[in-house]
């Protein structure tokens, strides 16, 4: 069972990384009109401007333009010295542009954000974001013929590599930064997960380290599934270890408290007794396929009578589903 929780925690580190690499997504969409109005240049407290882009696409667009009456994604941030600031928002507009990739070609999308940004920006900065584009395309048209390894940490310095050489260290920090330093956290965490040599304590200062070390909203996320990865581990350990109701109340009270543990002591009462009734299935099973006396009708007649006496419809189709994959309780 603990093998299992490592090898889920495994994937999930490289799945995260890839899918957080991935290009932007590729919408079938036609070809758009983008309404030209202007936004006010405000300027903060930092005395850096930003040009808010909120150009909708207009109405007269096809109806199954999958981008019609969209508000672009993304922003130009503009310095108090009229150069462009590139930040994570000029990202997310290359990502809005981009994704029609796929129904326009990529030259008709570069020509459609060149023309948004002339209609906002001065020709210093409709240059730069441009040149930016095609740093970023160039990267993402690099990422796509790349694979994931089994080593989840090694791919994500690969990315790293691969950002800081297309973009340097200044716009990776502020394009990928925050992603990349949140999937080594995810890493991490995953191989605290798997680490079966942690006690439940052990495992749980190392998850509350881990959390400590994410923003407030991504450590609230992440809570929920930090706590239910450790109750199962501590259960998994529990059931290697052969422990006693007793002993799980009184450590699990003292981690979560006795209402929680008591949840935890039904929880492994109902498990129990589904482990009992699968057994006794399984031994019932074994016998009808061993008899004999039955032919091949009157076996799969009795062994549909056996599954439908023994489960309600829904736990036939896991019964099934464990059949199917031979995972049912030794036969004994």
């Amino acid at each position: 069972m603990r093998g299992r929780l490592a090898i889920a925690a495994c994937a999930m580190a490289a799945i995260a990384i890839w899918w957080f690499a991935r290009p932007a997504a590729l919408v079938a969409t036609l070809p758009v009109a983008i309404d030209q109005r202007v936004t006010p240049v405000v300027e903060d407290a930092t005395g850096v401007t930003r040009a808010a882009v909120d150009a909708r696409v207009t109405t007269t667009a096809a109806a199954n333009d999958s981008l019609r009456g969209t508000d672009v994604d993304g922003a130009v941030t503009v310095a108090a010295n009229g150069q462009l600031q590139v930040d994570r928002e000029l990202r997310r507009l290359f990502d809005y542009f981009l994704t029609r990739l796929g129904e326009r070609s990529l030259a008709t999308i570069r020509s459609d954000l060149a023309t948004y940004l002339a209609t906002k920006y001065a020709r210093p900065v409709c240059a730069a974001a441009l040149e930016y584009f095609d740093r970023y395309v160039a990267l993402l048209d690099e990422l796509s013929h790349l694979a994931p390894s089994s080593d989840a940490r090694a791919d994500l310095r690969r990315l790293h590599a691969l950002r800081l050489a297309r973009l340097g260290a200044a716009v990776t920090e502020a394009w990928y930064g925050r992603e990349e330093r949140y999937l080594e956290n995810t890493i991490d965490r995953q191989a605290v997960l798997a680490d079966t040599s942690l006690s439940t304590e052990q495992r749980q200062a190392r998850l509350d380290a881990l959390a400590a070390q994410l923003d407030p909203a991504e450590r609230s996320a992440r809570a929920p599934t930090d706590a239910m990865a450790v109750a199962v581990a501590q259960t998994e350990s529990f059931d290697e270890n052969h422990a006693s109701a007793a002993q799980r109340f009184a450590e699990r009270s003292r981690l979560y408290g006795s209402e929680a543990a008591r949840r935890l002591a039904q929880l492994d009462a109902d498990h129990a007794a589904w482990d009992g009734r699968l057994a006794a299935y399984a031994a019932q099973r074994q016998r009808l396929l061993q008899d004999s006396r039955l032919d091949s009708a009157a076996r799969a007649r009795a062994l549909a009578a056996l599954l439908s006496t023994n489960f309600d419809e829904r736990e036939r189709l896991r019964v099934e589903a464990l059949t199917r994959s031979d995972a049912l309780p030794p036969h004994g």
